[in-house]
């Protein structure tokens, strides 16, 4: 495990998910943060309720790699085209009467400072319970 990705404390446990706080690092420039990567599951509870909600952080450079596409390329595209180059998506809830493996995942909550890919961001919550990347730097 990256030192980054260090656990803090136990925020929430459920049989088919463990949310962790992850320790914070610090910038001189952004503050407090923590690290995150596009193999992250992320949970807030921004949206009220017992549950929460889980996410993952994406980019085009994220998506080339596990797709076997040249990043280079998606990434030169993705500007011309005047697309987002980082996001946040939701994950989809499915119910299911089988066992499932306990997964673990990292809390978040809006107005957090996240490194992503060597670039800083403050999340926000936007409609539909979504979670949006604010650069903190021209990206």
């Amino acid at each position: 495990m990256a030192i980054y990705k260090a656990k803090s404390s136990l925020v929430r446990d459920w049989p088919a998910l463990k949310v962790y706080s992850r320790k914070t690092r610090t910038s001189d420039v952004h503050g407090e943060y923590i690290e995150i990567d596009a193999e992250d599951t992320l949970w807030s509870g921004h949206t009220g309720g017992r549950a929460g909600r889980t996410y993952y952080a994406g980019s085009v450079i994220s998506s080339a790699l596990r797709d076997g596409d040249c990043p280079i390329e998606a990434y030169e595209r993705a500007v011309e085209m005047g697309h987002k180059r980082h996001w946040i998506g939701q994950h989809a809830t499915v119910i299911s009467s089988g066992p499932q493996a306990t997964r673990e995942a990292v809390a978040v909550e809006p107005g957090q400072v996240i490194r992503f890919e060597g670039r800083f961001f403050k999340l926000a919550p936007t409609w539909n319970d979504n979670l949006n990347l604010i650069p903190c730097d021209n990206e």
